[in-house]
């Protein structure tokens, strides 16, 4: 898990936003699944796990995104992007390619390119049209997933779900593969 993280980190860092954003919108997905009993995935696994994490790493995440001490607290449901319209957006975005589904609340999200230095504003609302700063977006979750890890890690269910999570395996795996990094 640490290795995902990192590694959506560094495409924010690098400026690959599309990988950044792709991973960041899975994560929760995955989180939910380790954390149910069954270790499978659903909707509603999705929702609750980012309702109950992603809201509160907003202030972290303005901070990391903008740069500077982010003055209010932030409270669950403090975010128009609520568990239910990631999910919705995820579902078009990842199996569509698309980034308006008919069952959005919203006509549109815009996820606003932090390449151009210049911020526009974070979970705006006009005209149905919802603007979401990447950056931010992507560092609550990454916060998100930290935050949840240092809670859930050692559990009896994070231990059995995780077991089968995939990993890097530097020097190959078992005998099958040896001396390549694999993933599996």
């Amino acid at each position: 898990m640490n290795t995902i993280i990192q590694q959506a980190r560094d495409c924010l860092e690098q400026g690959y936003y599309y990988p950044a954003l792709i991973t960041c919108l899975t994560l929760p997905d995955i989180c939910g699944a380790i954390d149910g009993d069954d270790g499978k995935a659903s909707r509603k696994k999705y929702e609750s796990w980012y309702d109950d994490y992603v809201p509160t790493s907003l202030k972290e995440a303005n901070e990391i995104a903008f740069g500077i001490e982010y003055p209010l607290e932030t409270p669950k449901g403090c975010s128009r992007l609520t568990g239910k319209e990631s999910y919705i957006f995820r579902c078009s975005l990842l199996h569509e390619g698309k980034t308006v589904h008919e069952k959005s609340s919203f006509e549109r999200i815009l996820f606003i390119d932090p390449s151009s230095g210049i911020s526009v504003g974070h979970d705006n609302l006009i005209n149905n049209v919802l603007h979401i700063d990447l950056n931010v977006f992507c560092y609550s979750v990454i916060i998100g997933v930290e935050k949840w890890l240092n809670k859930v890690q050692g559990t009896e269910g994070f231990k059995r779900n995780y077991n089968n999570f995939v990993r890097l395996y530097e020097n190959g795996y078992s005998n099958i593969i040896r001396g390549v990094p694999v993933i599996t």
